[in-house]
């Protein structure tokens, strides 16, 4: 991925490019030179008569190539445009590597399909942008054929591969969603304003164009059936009985123009319409500066750049509702409308203008306007760019058991990872489970699967959805080594698609222990053997962690475990958590006396969290509390969380006699926690697995002295004597002890409250953020 700032190497395969004229042609011409300003721009082309093989101009290099030139600038030949393609596409995939091309402008079906062999070849990404759609209306001859058949089908493959896709006009975003793609965009053609404009002197300059009359109407079309061009000759003849003088002027070639001659010379309409054939681009200015009216009926329509030009010249506009040309015809106010296959209505909006000088002088001056706000090619120009960094984002889908509004850190930490994602240039998906809610505006995509569902089928609902979303991104980031990760990792591998894993905890490890199945440490774990059941689970996460390309844990502790599943220690990355993401969330809570006050709680507070599991130990606590407030009554132990172990230990506190001064809460809101934690003196943790307790932090961003056990990656967290204590796992008389050390010497209590929350500064958001985008963009 490339940053704002950095010039990109962009590659453009087009059959025909200027002097060959059309849509594309004036898109792809000004595009390049626009975007040549701060990128290097390479246009591979056909090669053409009278045209160098390569030209260069800046950073802009037009290159033609191919067996033969065109000599017919309005048609080709099936041997030219198939032996010139497979020449462009040589001379791409060579290109491709030779200018370490980002990105390729696949301009049209052809050059899409140039772009998408490239990608499958190189992973070089393409966008595609068309500029007509309905390829019935354009060739008629083949409605309904299997040759219509066979390119919708390769035009799905097209769109779908392609990184962006972009059309001239609202009529083709909706083609896009016919074929079931419903985020084209829409950036319109341009015109050149500085070359397109009125005639000083109409009359002078027709007369020296040999064009002398009171009305001259313009049209400038291919002569093929979708341009309606017979439709306006029909016109002619009614236009001819209500105008005394008039011409209509006909520039361009084509397959139909002996026929529309014909059918002109039958009509009696020699002296009013004359064919001009092909001219350059260059001379088209002149011709529309002296027209009273341009027309084009046609029958389809992907965006008609011509009308802009003849609108940029202060001549009134004639047109069709059809395709791109409602984006900039208002009927009465820019332009007026005609109806397809209709020569009636056709001479009616003319007859219409010639005789109305207010309505005419009213369309003119409204496409002057139309043309200042938004056809500007230097405004479009600048779309396009953002376009081009938006296909070169890297494109990851994040696979989680769980996202907001589910609560917890992990929950939490994964939204903001996203959003700061988005906003380092990565285009992010979600896929988790849960049930689509309004708060889903994010500016990613959150995919949810149903936590309603029964298990195997949501089970498999879940692998079908992972399978059909994981080709639409490049990346895959598996946050759960079991279900979810599971579908994501075996999609990914189906799908080619790199593979990050993050490593946060084993939960085969967890289930063996809360059913009681096993008493071992983590570490015991990994190399000692199990029943069926166990090592199922083991080895879908051990092929999960050594499968993937990176495997992301959040302390070394956790690097060993990784390395004992597996996984090759240079496969293995360290991203420390972070908390000072919770700035915002700590600045808007009251002051400590006023939540004390809320709570319901006074004196010394010694707070725990976590899920009430065997090995959390909060046993123990509560038995060292009991022997400390003995010592110190106004003391109080509050417990959040909860799990298997509520009931027997709410039972012990009853034992205890500790209803009193031990506050069992439950699992609470992330909001609630905070209020519990900013309300603490002490924060006390006693657990024999912790891969890199979240809590811990947050409870240091608090200030909050630490007592834990010296297991897992708390010794990398907590620094014994400075910010905390760390005893061992289990041991009343410890936990005691360094409750009554730290409770009884206020000094002491203050002393490391401030070296935790000095110690917490150390887990910056901004280092998760840059280690993980590094990971991403090298992979």
């Amino acid at each position: 991925m490339i940053d704002a700032e950095k010039k990109m190497n962009i590659l453009i395969p087009i059959l025909h490019y200027p002097p060959v004229i059309g849509g594309f042609e004036i898109f792809a011409k000004n595009i390049s030179e626009c975007i040549a300003n701060k990128h290097n721009v390479f246009v591979l082309t056909g090669k053409v008569a009278g045209q160098p093989d390569m030209e260069i101009k800046g950073n802009l290099i037009v290159r033609r190539v191919g067996l033969r030139r065109l000599n017919d600038l309005s048609q080709s030949s099936v041997f030219y445009i198939v032996t010139t393609l497979a020449a462009i596409f040589c001379s791409a995939f060579m290109m491709a590597f030779r200018k370490k091309v980002n990105i390729i402008h696949c301009q049209g079906f052809f050059s899409g399909l140039i772009g998408l062999k490239i990608k499958w070849l190189t992973g070089i990404k393409y966008i595609i942008t068309i500029q007509s759609a309905d390829y019935s209306t354009y060739h008629p001859s083949f409605s309904q054929k299997w040759l219509v058949k066979i390119k919708m089908f390769l035009e799905r493959i097209v769109y779908k591969q392609a990184a962006v896709r972009h059309a001239v006009s609202n009529a083709l975003v909706e083609y896009y969603a016919e074929f079931g793609f419903k985020d084209g965009i829409m950036i319109p053609n341009g015109v050149e304003s500085d070359i397109f404009k009125s005639a000083k002197d109409k009359k002078l300059l027709r007369k020296e164009l040999d064009l002398d009359t009171d009305n001259l109407l313009i049209c400038v079309s291919r002569l093929e059936h979708k341009n309606g061009t017979h439709d306006l000759i029909k016109a002619a003849l009614s236009i001819k009985k209500e105008v005394t003088n008039f011409k209509l002027l006909i520039i361009g070639g084509g397959s139909q123009r002996k026929e529309l001659e014909t059918m002109r010379d039958s009509m009696g309409l020699g002296r009013e319409i004359i064919f001009l054939g092909d001219v350059l681009h260059s001379d088209l200015p002149k011709y529309l500066s002296v027209a009273d009216i341009f027309v084009r009926p046609a029958l389809a329509e992907g965006f008609g750049i011509v009308f802009l030009e003849a609108m940029a010249s202060e001549v009134a506009v004639v047109g069709t509702p059809v395709g791109g040309i409602v984006d900039f015809i208002k009927d009465g106010e820019t332009g007026l409308f005609c109806k397809p296959n209709n020569p009636q209505s056709i001479a009616n909006a003319l007859i219409k203008l010639i005789k109305d000088k207010k309505l005419y002088d009213n369309v003119v001056r409204g496409g002057i306007e139309l043309l200042k706000n938004k056809y500007n090619w230097d405004a479009i120009s600048e779309k396009m760019e953002k376009i081009y960094r938006l296909a070169i984002r890297r494109k990851v889908l994040i696979i989680s058991g769980i996202f907001p509004p589910d609560i917890g850190g992990p929950a939490t930490i994964l939204e903001s990872l996203s959003k700061d994602l988005v906003a380092n240039g990565f285009t992010i998906g979600i896929l988790t489970f849960g049930e689509k809610t309004e708060l889903d505006n994010y500016s990613f995509s959150v995919y949810r699967v149903s936590r309603n569902w029964w298990g195997p089928i949501k089970s498999v609902v879940f692998l079908f959805e992972a399978f059909f979303r994981v080709p639409n991104y490049d990346l895959i980031y598996l946050q759960d080594l079991y279900l979810p990760g599971l579908a994501g990792f075996l999609s990914a591998k189906f799908w080619s698609k790199k593979v990050v894993s993050r490593f946060v905890g084993d939960w085969a490890w967890e289930n063996a222990s809360l059913n009681k199945v096993i008493t071992d440490d983590l570490l015991t774990f990994q190399s000692k053997k199990y029943s069926m059941a166990i090592e199922l689970r083991k080895k879908i996460r051990r092929r999960v962690l050594v499968g993937a390309n990176v495997v992301i844990v959040a302390s070394n502790f956790l690097k060993e475990v990784a390395m004992k599943i597996g996984v090759k220690g240079d496969k293995v990355q360290v991203i420390y958590n972070s908390v000072d993401f919770m700035d915002r969330e700590i600045s808007s809570l009251s002051s400590k006396s006023d939540l004390r006050k809320n709570l319901a709680l006074g004196g010394l507070i010694i707070v725990s969290a976590g899920r009430l599991a065997p090995w959390k130990g909060m046993e123990v606590l509560i038995r060292a509390f009991s022997g400390i407030h003995k010592k110190i009554s106004e003391t109080i132990l509050v417990i959040l969380g909860d799990g298997i172990e509520y009931n027997r230990l709410n039972k012990l506190v009853e034992e205890l006699q500790l209803s009193d001064c031990v506050k069992l809460i439950g699992r609470v809101p992330r909001e609630l926690m905070l209020q519990y934690l900013k309300s603490a003196d002490i924060f006390a943790l006693n657990t024999n697995y912790e891969g890199m307790s979240h809590t811990i932090l947050e409870a240091m961003k608090f200030g909050l002295p630490i007592v834990t056990t010296n297991a897992g990656g708390n010794p990398e967290t907590v620094q014994d004597g400075v910010s905390g204590v760390l005893v061992d796992y289990n041991d009343v008389g410890a936990f005691e002890r360094a409750f009554s050390n730290l409770l009884e010497d206020k000094n002491i209590l203050e002393r490391m409250s401030e070296a935790s929350f000095a110690h917490s500064v150390n887990y910056k958001w901004s280092n998760v953020i840059e280690k993980t985008t590094k990971i991403f963009n090298n992979l």
